[in-house]
This record gives structure tokens, C-alpha cells and sequence, in this order.
């Protein structure tokens, strides 16, 4: 008996010490979610696309030296970049993936500590922290093993960014203007649409502490001017080395690559229209490493009315899309978080509450803006998926403060608003669970019989593109072609192997159907020697 009250007074103290320090609340997050991350990595190696093998595939260059193809205006730097010192240890594809995976799982273990950071920053009490960050285990998981994007990159930077910012201390901390300016800068390395936002928020965010403290104002410039110069000098540096390579000025081709493709009168995606294409460099799987190369048509929404009509249609369906599913699918109190963000963003009196529940709340809005011009996807809103949680738990605390709730409902809203937001990503992570899997047993089927050199295929752009990732091969992508013009097309760009996904039959003068290769969904045709 005497051991049993020993044990049941342990495990009290120990609940009680967790329950009371908050780094404890932090190390046991951190260490159930590695021990997921550690658990689930297996299942998540070949969930990749074509997106993924433009970065993996520019690491190798960085890895083997060739900078003049690995600088590249269309997949920003810092995802890559870390992959790298992985990349030493590894000399196979899988070792790649998993050291790539690894990275993620790092990321997202940063994400994890910037969330900490951000709602401690808020003065979140023992419960809301407990529950914001274990309803942070399974979204940040289900980002870690997303397809292989810098998208939680780019959030993690964001976070850290917004933690600086929403600091009690920014309004006389030079430090935190520095470091605000420093994770921007990180921020835009990873991906480039940054470059717009980063400049229009911190400028906006510095305005609002000028009114609302006017008594700091000098130390806000201060902020405003040092962080300004730190993503200036980050953002210049690597915009200077793209420049060069492509000799135009330019922060990134992505824009206008996007821009253009979602015009008026644009077709579909080059490298499913275009015929077959060159990989821009001998490392490169596919054309698809730099769609900088593109011919794309160019167009402004002053040219005439039809087209500024496009772009304002565009915008509104994107808001539309933006409102009506992704955010729902985030959590279907998402848009009831944001307009109680909003209220007591208004309501609130002058203070540090108020100041945070700008910040947040701002930023929900603004951020997905200039996304809805173009194209919105629901991984580019990573950002708002966190701020979410975060305003919808800070706002609970906010009312419960102003006893405007009592502590029980408190508690009910809680459990509420975190389990809205947990269904999402469990569903995500089923839906992938060993995804892929078969493209990888498919692409070892092709190596035995001898796959190599350069491919093209006749559909199925994505999984082709894989398969020859796997492969080491050089895919030139689809063409629509038949009959003779096929088999010149296939010759004059020296293609070795081409795929057949559709089912009707071809005739290739120079090219002979493998008959070592057996699969109901892909034929083989192998050039003949």
C-alpha cells in the first residue's frame, strides 16, 4: 500500500509540475511530437510531386557545386539550402527523401518552439497554452509530411516574425525590430512571395505602434528603419544573384511566371502544352526546374477593360474560395474566430491586449491578399491556419478576463475550438498514409529492365516526372503527337524511352514496345539500337 501512495503522490507531483511550468508543458510537446515524427516517417517518404524534385534536385547541384544551375529565380533558396549538409551523408534518392523529411521534421519542430514563443508572448494562462500546443501536434505533422514544400518553412519564419512583433518589449527593444527584419528576410528566402508582404505588414504594423504609442516613437523607427535594412540586405543579396544569372533586374520569376499563366488569354501550363522540353541543366529531372525559361505570354489589366474585368474576377473568386473553403475546411469556426477577432479587436480598450489582437488579427486578413490576384491554395495559408488557433484560444482569454464567460465555459469553448481544428490534419494524414508508395515499387520495375537516359511519356506529366526522379532519368515531359510526327519528335530530341499511359494502340518506326516491362496501366517503348 505504502508503494501505491508513493507512486499516486509521484505521478500527482508530477502532473502538477507540468500543469505549473510552462518549459514542462513544452518538453513533453516537443517530445510527443518527435516520437510521432520518428513513428510516422516511413509512411510518408514518397509523397512528393513535381515541385518537391525541382528542390531536391537544385540541392544535389548546390550539394555537387554546379551554382550556375542551382540559382534559380523560380524555387527560392532556403529549403534547398538546408537540405545540403543532409544531402553529404546520403548517396542514393531514398536517402535523399528521408533526409529531406528530416529537415521537415526539424522545421516543424521550430514551428513548435515559434508557437511557444508567440503565445507566451500573449500571456496565455497554463490551459489555453496546453491546449494550443498539443492542438499543434497533429497541424504541424500533418504539414511536416505534406509534399516535400518550403511552405512550412515559410511559415515557421512568419510565426517567429509575428512573435518578435506582438514582443511586449518591441516598443523599446532595438533587438526585436533586427530580429523582426532577420526572420522577414529568412522568410523571403523561402519563398518569394514575401517580398510583397513583409514590406506593406511591417510598415503597416510600425504605423499602428506610432499611434497607439506615441510616447515610444522613437524607438518604433528605430525598429522600423533596422528591420527594414536587415530584409532589405537578405532580400537584395540573393535578388542580385538572380538578376545576374538572368540578366534582368528581378526578386523572383515566380510572379510573373504565375501572373501570366492565370492571364486572360493564357493556356494551360507550359509543360503540358508546349510539346517536349529540355531540362534546363544536365542534373535537372525536368524543364519544370526552372519555368523561368518559359515563353509566356505577358498582359495588364490596364490593356482593356476585358482584362482588368479578369483580374477583378479572378480576385473575387480567389476571396471566395479563400472564405468558403479553405478556411472552412480549416475549422468551421473559422469565420466566427475572425469576426470575434475583429470585435474585440475594435472593442478592446488601448493596452497590450489591444496592440496583440491587431497584429493577429491584421495579419489573418492581409496576409492571403496578394495570393487571391493570382492563385490561392490552401497550403499557401499554413500561416493562417496557426493564427487562427491562436486568435481563436487568445480571444477566449481575452473574454474570460473580461469575465464576459465564466471559467466552465471557458473550458467547454476551449476543447471546442481546439478539436474544430484537429480534424483536418488526422484527415490529411490518413488520406497520405503510404502515399506513393507504388510509383517507387513501379520505378524499380523500370529499372530492371534497363529505363535510363532521356524520356518522354504520351499523359500523366506528374507521375512521369517521378518515376524519372527515381529513375535518375531526364524526362522532356508529354506531347500529344502521333504517328510520324511523334516518332520525329522523339528523335530529334534524342528521347530513349518513351511511356505510353493511354490504352490505344501506336505505331513507332523507331522505337519497339518492351516486352520485358508488365503493367496493366504503362507500357515502355524502348528506342531501337
Amino acid at each position: 500500500m505504502r508503494g501505491f501512495t508513493l507512486a499516486k503522490e509521484l505521478l500527482q507531483n508530477l502532473i502538477f509540475s507540468f500543469y505549473k511550468d510552462k518549459r514542462v508543458i513544452l518538453f513533453i510537446v516537443i517530445l510527443f511530437y518527435l516520437s510521432l515524427s520518428f513513428i510516422l516517417l516511413g509512411h510518408y517518404l514518397h509523397v512528393f510531386n513535381d515541385d518537391s524534385i525541382s528542390y531536391l534536385t537544385i540541392a544535389n547541384e548546390y550539394e555537387d557545386g554546379n551554382f550556375s544551375a542551382a540559382i534559380n529565380g523560380y524555387w527560392s533558396p532556403l529549403f534547398s539550402w538546408l537540405m545540403v549538409p543532409f544531402f553529404i551523408f546520403s548517396s542514393s534518392v531514398l536517402g535523399d527523401l528521408i533526409a529531406a523529411r528530416l529537415i521537415s521534421v526539424i522545421i516543424g519542430l521550430f514551428t513548435l518552439m515559434g508557437v511557444y514563443l508567440l503565445i507566451n508572448n500573449l500571456g496565455f494562462d497554463r490551459k489555453t497554452m496546453i491546449a494550443t500546443l498539443f492542438v499543434m501536434i497533429p497541424v504541424v505533422l500533418s504539414f511536416v509530411f505534406f509534399l516535400l514544400t518550403p511552405d512550412l518553412l515559410l511559415t515557421c519564419c512568419l510565426i517567429y516574425y509575428i512573435a518578435f512583433l506582438t514582443d511586449s518589449g518591441y516598443y523599446s527593444k532595438l533587438k526585436l525590430g533586427l530580429l523582426s527584419g532577420f526572420a522577414g528576410g529568412l522568410a523571403f528566402l523561402s519563398k518569394s512571395y514575401v517580398f510583397v508582404f513583409f514590406p506593406v505588414h511591417f510598415i503597416l504594423s510600425n504605423i499602428y505602434y506610432l499611434k497607439s504609442r506615441p510616447l515610444e516613437r522613437r524607438s518604433i523607427l528605430k525598429n522600423l528603419f533596422i528591420g527594414l535594412v536587415v530584409f532589405l540586405i537578405i532580400a537584395g543579396a540573393w535578388s542580385s544573384a538572380i538578376s545576374l544569372k538572368y540578366e534582368k533586374f528581378t526578386f523572383s520569376t515566380a510572379g510573373s511566371y504565375n501572373y501570366e499563366l492565370y492571364g486572360p488569354d493564357s493556356k494551360e501550363n507550359p509543360v503540358l502544352s508546349y510539346g517536349l522540353l529540355k531540362p534546363p541543366n544536365d542534373q535537372a529531372i525536368s524543364a519544370w526546374e526552372d519555368p523561368s525559361y518559359f515563353p509566356m505570354q505577358e498582359w495588364s489589366p490596364f490593356e482593356s477593360s476585358q482584362s482588368l474585368v479578369h483580374l477583378l474576377q479572378n480576385f473575387i473568386q480567389n476571396i471566395g474560395k479563400l472564405y468558403n473553403d479553405i478556411l472552412l475546411r480549416f475549422s468551421v469556426l473559422s469565420w466566427l474566430i475572425i469576426i470575434l477577432g475583429i470585435y474585440l479587436t475594435l472593442k478592446t480598450k488601448k493596452g497590450m491586449v489591444k496592440d496583440k489582437l491587431t497584429i493577429i488579427t491584421g495579419t489573418i486578413l492581409l496576409y492571403p491578399l496578394a495570393y487571391c490576384i493570382i492563385f490561392i491554395s490552401e497550403r499557401y495559408c499554413w500561416p493562417i491556419y496557426i493564427l487562427l488557433i491562436v486568435l481563436g484560444l487568445y480571444s477566449l482569454k481575452t473574454l474570460f478576463e473580461m469575465k464576459l464567460i465564466h471559467n466552465t465555459v471557458y473550458t467547454i469553448l476551449i476543447v471546442l475550438i481546439s478539436f474544430s481544428f484537429i480534424i483536418s490534419p488526422v484527415l490529411d494524414l490518413n488520406d497520405s498514409y503510404d502515399g506513393g508508395e507504388g510509383y517507387y515499387i513501379l520505378s524499380e520495375s523500370l529499372r530492371q529492365t534497363g529505363v535510363s537516359g532521356n524520356v518522354a511519356s504520351d499523359d500523366n506529366y506528374v507521375v512521369s516526372d517521378k518515376l524519372c526522379y527515381y529513375l535518375n532519368c531526364n524526362y522532356y515531359g508529354g506531347t500529344n503527337l502521333s504517328g510520324p510526327e511523334l516518332n520525329s519528335e522523339l528523335l530529334n530530341n534524342n528521347i530513349n524511352y518513351y511511356f505510353v499511359w493511354k490504352e490505344e494502340s501506336i505505331i513507332l518506326n523507331e522505337f519497339e514496345e518492351s516486352q520485358d516491362f508488365n503493367n496493366k496501366y504503362l507500357r515502355v517503348y524502348k528506342k531501337i539500337t
